[in-house]
């Protein structure tokens, strides 16, 4: 009679079992003593918090415990492999392959997944009996989410260690490959923004996808609001779990490396016992892997802590990355071959690998130092483009197809003074540039404009700059700047003040009472103006005074902030007679780039803040310039308490600078206010700060 082939043996798997229960017990117990300790033991709080943390510890217990469980679990199981023993002991038993790989990996995964099952079964008894029967579908989702994470990192511990023959190695190559797709991605972008003019890279795509660790990161549990009219607030409407879909991909693909480790362990060489690669075709990718991993760390290393600090030119700067990145592949290949070969014996007959490596590096690297595939020099067709996001000192987004024409032109002359802004030293800008696309993508480039070098402003660089200021101070960009997000009215104006610097005279006349050794105490060493008008001691203020004259000047001749306050009246008169008309005529609003001597002796130090409060709903994307709200408009800074009994309103705080000669400045000065100029307060610090740029 012919035998029938057996999938399972019953005495590999209890054996396995007996043998590592303390592994199957600490996973039970942490995770009781994570859910149904904590919760029996703690206040809860209301339903939704309920909800909200089973999922949120469902999520970081499931990676950290399922991540570290899954590749000890691995070892465990599989550590028959890696003695060439217990290797040839359970090959000459009377038992398939397939036989033995069943009974070895449920041994590993059914404990964990039966703690599972008890531990959200009791969660589930303790939130039922606690009177949160709510949260029991949550917990059950729970269950799914720390199973599902759980079936990957097993699956993926378990095909590590079909791929090597070395019990040491096989956490390392665990670790090794969750992250590996991050580190290249990270590394190559970073070297690339060294050696493409203009390139950023501000997003990590590849990296969420192949390594799972960071997409599970990604998911989490979610609340939602929704307007209460009988609490005249916003309550929780629901929680829900983001990215289940990609832990239910996760697990398919758990599923999958469970049974590609099936398909390595049946064809495994048994003397493969004690090899760092334990699958003969893995060997050259092992191999050509660490030569190009090497490659990247070693001169992402070696690049900051030597070249950036000694090389100053790009092209220099690219040569030297380069000479430390083929260091790093010379080192990571001859590590790989005596890891491979299980000797230090490898110097000889093995270069050819090596020669072609370091020219791959040295044809990639210059290829894109010179720029042969056209990258840098790349820009979008104007029709191509629906509208531009620059950031420059400020954010404004373009949509005016003359303004984006001047942006394209500029762009273009960037590229084309590459030399005069990569070479030049001193002063300059930021240029970051985000084309829209008609067909849904983003095309980005960011760039730092020099246009000042040893022997003062360069023309290229000058005019590149200045022709960045001017688009910054268009009537599209200064409206972008200057919209509010609501329809203003003077009924829904709170008020305002002006924030400027004055001289040490200038406060102490303004200040009743207030002496010039209050200002040192205030200003030098900071002490609130209350405290020491009416609280400090005499001999507090006597001590200090004492360390003053020690170790600061003999007279104090600073400099101090002032507040002047406003009514709503006289605000909304401010804002509609002289804010709106000198912002529709660009005398204010604007954005000074370059500080020449228009900017210091024109822009007043202060700034003028307006506070309005309104109704969300109430939104008008339609409405006049700077007293309308669009898409682009910024959101309200904070959400304060209810104006009437059923509605929420928003507040939000509109800021501008005067600048001298201009209606808000003669108003500010008709009503008080003490202005000074940039450059006078430069005075006034001594020298040694530069005041704000903005407008």
């Amino acid at each position: 009679m012919q035998s029938r082939t057996s999938y399972f043996n019953k005495a590999i798997f209890l054996n396995t079992l007996k043998r590592f229960w303390p592994l199957w017990l600490a996973y039970f117990a942490i995770w009781t003593v994570m859910l149904p300790v904590t919760q029996t033991v703690n206040w809860l709080g209301k339903a939704y918090q309920v909800q909200r943390d089973i999922l949120d510890i469902a999520q970081m217990g499931g990676i950290v415990i399922g991540a570290v469980y899954g590749v000890l679990a691995a070892m465990a199981v599989w550590s028959f492999m890696y003695n060439s023993k217990t290797v040839s002991g359970v090959a000459c038993l009377p038992v398939k392959r397939e036989g033995v790989f069943f009974s070895v990996t449920l041994a590993g995964i059914l404990p964990a997944i039966v703690s599972n099952i008890v531990v959200f079964g009791l969660i589930m008894l303790i939130h039922w009996g606690r009177g949160y029967a709510s949260a029991v579908p949550y917990d059950a989702l729970a269950f799914a989410i720390v199973t599902m994470m759980l079936i990957f990192f097993y699956g993926f511990a378990t095909l590590c260690a079909q791929l090597t023959g070395n019990l040491i190695t096989l956490p390392a190559v665990y670790l090794v490959l969750n992250f590996t797709a991050w580190v290249v991605e990270s590394l190559g972008n970073y070297i690339l923004e060294i050696i493409l003019y203009g390139m950023r890279f501000s997003s990590m795509g590849i990296s969420r996808v192949l390594s799972p660790i960071l997409g599970m990161l990604d998911g989490g549990g979610r609340t939602h609001e929704t307007w209460s009219e009988a609490y005249a607030d916003y309550v929780i409407e629901s929680v829900t779990y983001d990215g289940i879909g990609f832990l239910i991909v996760c697990c398919i693909v758990g599923i999958i490396m469970l049974a590609g480790s099936l398909l390595l362990y049946r064809r495994r060489r048994m003397e493969a016992a004690g090899d760092v690669v334990a699958v003969e075709v893995m060997k050259p990718v092992f191999k050509y892997c660490m030569t190009f991993g090497c490659a990247l760390c070693c001169g992402f290393f070696f690049y900051n802590i030597i070249v950036t600090n000694i090389v100053y030119a790009p092209l220099k700067e690219t040569l030297g990355l380069l000479f430390f990145m083929l260091i790093g592949a010379v080192l990571g290949y001859f590590i790989a071959e005596m890891l491979i070969h299980k000797s230090f014996r490898v110097f000889r007959g093995r270069w050819k690998g090596l020669i072609v490596s370091l020219a791959v590096i040295c044809v990639v690297t210059l290829g894109l130092e010179f720029d042969l595939l056209g990258i840098e020099r790349k820009v979008p067709d104007a029709e191509d483009v629906k509208g531009v996001n620059v950031l420059a000192s400020d954010s404004v987004n373009y949509t005016e197809r003359e303004n984006i024409d001047s942006i394209i032109a500029l762009h273009k002359s960037v590229i084309e003074n590459k030399k005069v802004h990569e070479e030049g030293t001193g002063l300059g800008a930021s240029f970051c540039v985000y084309y829209y696309l008609n067909d849904g993508s983003v095309f980005e480039r960011n760039y730092w404009l020099r246009y000042s070098d040893v022997d003062g402003y360069t023309d290229a660089g000058f005019a590149d700059v200045e022709a960045l200021e001017e688009l910054q101070n268009t009537e599209e960009a200064v409206s972008h700047r200057k919209r509010l997000p609501f329809v203003a009215s003077e009924e829904n104006i709170v008020g305002g003040t002006y924030c400027g610097v004055i001289s040490t005279d200038e406060k102490l006349a303004l200040s009743d009472g207030l002496t010039e050794e209050d200002l040192i105490i205030i200003n030098y060493f900071g002490y609130d103006e209350h405290y020491v008008r009416t609280q400090m001691s005499e001999q507090e203020r006597q001590q200090l005074m004492d360390e003053y004259y020690a170790y600061g000047p003999d007279k104090y001749n600073g400099y101090s902030n002032y507040n002047w306050e406003f009514s709503a009246e006289e605000m909304w008169e401010l804002y509609t007679e002289c804010i709106v008309p000198d912002l529709a005529e660009r005398k204010i609003g604007k954005l000074w780039i370059i500080e020449d001597d228009d900017y210091w002796n024109t822009v007043c130090s202060g700034r003028v803040q307006i506070e309005f409060w309104y109704y969300p709903e109430d939104v008008d994307t339609h409405a006049q310039e700077y007293t309308s709200a669009t898409v682009e408009a910024p959101r309200p800074i904070d959400m304060g308490t209810p104006y009437a009994d059923d509605v929420r309103t928003a507040y939000y705080s509109f800021s501008t600078t005067p600048t001298v000669g201009s209606r808000t400045a003669k108003w500010l000065e008709d009503h008080g206010v003490i202005l000074h100029t940039v450059g006078e307060e430069l005075d006034m610090y001594g020298g040694f700060q530069e005041a704000g740029k903005y407008d």
